[in-house]
């Protein structure tokens, strides 16, 4: 069953995907990326993040990491309806404009009430998943995360 499958099975339940292999050119980042920008092309979730795990792990970074993509997605669906504008610009004053609280918040928010795709890449022990897994629910909307 390859990548694509696993992602796109039946259930609306929240699915962890591990994927591990060699990087580089013909290795695992490489197909996870190209699975994920066809999904994102296709609008299969409504958000997306690519996340890079930074060691020493630091959740505020984490989260502000995610909320990034998560608005930079949202602007370039209503970007796409209305005159062109720089989206880059858009998600700074956003996240320019959010305390820690305000960035918990949104981010439950956003993982509450949609579905989404959420790639940790360099996940590299068992404390890191802990860590973030619980910020994850099960909101029944077929939400994946891929770990590689």
């Amino acid at each position: 069953m390859d990548l694509s499958q696993l992602i796109n099975e039946g259930n609306e339940g929240l699915r962890v995907i591990a994927v591990w292999g060699t990087s580089g050119v013909l290795g695992q980042t490489i197909v996870i990326k190209g699975v994920y920008d066809d999904l994102k092309r296709r609008k299969m979730f409504e958000l997306f993040a690519w996340i890079r795990i930074v060691h020493p792990f630091n959740l505020l970074e984490f989260l502000q990491c995610i909320m990034r993509q998560f608005y930079q997605t949202s602007f370039e669906d209503v970007g796409k309806t209305q005159e062109k504008t720089n989206i880059g610009a858009q998600v700074i004053k956003k996240m320019g404009k959010m305390k820690q609280d305000d960035l918990v918040d949104a981010f439950s928010e956003h993982v509450n009430e949609k579905s989404y795709l959420i790639v940790l890449n360099d996940l590299s022990t068992v404390e890191e998943w802990d860590a973030i897994k619980e910020y994850f629910p099960d909101n029944k909307k077929g939400s994946r995360i891929i770990v590689s």
